[in-house]
């Protein structure tokens, strides 16, 4: 068995018998991949790439995020409602003991006015962004925009995406039923509402936008925090913004 990571660190070990023998690589990008590769001296196969995220680390499970999710928007509410500004270092703690990899691009990019409508208002750093997994289904990042100064949290976004394995075997299919896949982000979509719904009270009544392509829910406070929750209709995609008028 050879060990392969991209800092070509190797180890070796002796599996099964002496006439078989297995090699395991492994690449390491925002995921790891397990590529198992069997030889004989009769045959060359290959099998297929396993995704070991969920593997390695065990705490990124659905029910494990669901409480963490549960005690951060506590936290946030509870930070963006008081008169001292909440601080980024606050929320990068908070990261930190849960142990989410951090996943910044490095960059500025903006949100739309539609999202957080005084966006431009303020001078915003380049984000900062955390992953967050729920295995096996669920993916996606927490999100702080902050004032580049002060380092005041302005906008605290969520996003869920479908887990994709970041595989690198071309041959590799993907087994995942869709029609399971699409009631998970319904079922997280129900959760999220319930969940804020149980911090500010009920939901705001909208107009649905006609042909928008996705499902709005949104709450207002009366000390003016604001949370634009949407989840889009064709793709698996769920979204979910707060910040304080």
């Amino acid at each position: 068995m050879v060990l392969n990571t991209h800092n070509h660190r190797q180890f070796s070990a002796v599996v099964g018998n002496y006439r078989k023998t297995m090699k395991i690589t492994i690449i390491i990008f925002l995921t790891v991949t397990l590529s198992l590769k069997c030889f004989s001296q009769q045959q060359n196969s290959t099998f297929d790439i396993i995704d070991s995220t969920c593997l390695l680390n065990p705490q990124f499970d659905s029910i494990n995020n669901i409480s963490i999710f549960s005690e951060q928007l506590k936290l946030i509410i509870k930070g963006l409602s008081q008169e001292k500004p909440l601080l980024l270092k606050e929320m990068i703690e908070f990261e930190k003991t849960k142990n989410f990899p951090e996943s910044s691009l490095g960059h500025y990019y903006s949100v739309s006015e539609s999202i957080f409508p005084k966006i431009k208002k303020y001078k915003i750093g380049n984000p900062i962004r955390y992953r967050r997994i729920e295995c096996p289904y669920l993916d996606g990042h927490a999100e702080y925009f902050f004032t580049k100064r002060t380092k005041k949290v302005m906008l605290v976004m969520f996003e869920w995406t479908e887990f994709k394995p970041k595989n690198v075997d071309l041959f590799t299919k993907d087994t995942t039923d869709p029609i399971l896949v699409r009631k998970i982000f319904e079922v997280k979509y129900n959760y999220l509402i319930k969940k804020i719904t149980d911090e500010l009270g009920q939901k705001l009544t909208i107009d649905q936008e006609k042909d928008s392509g996705r499902r709005d829910t949104k709450w207002k406070s009366a000390n003016g925090i604001s949370v634009y929750l949407f989840m889009f209709d064709n793709y698996n995609e769920i979204q979910l913004a707060i910040y304080k008028e």
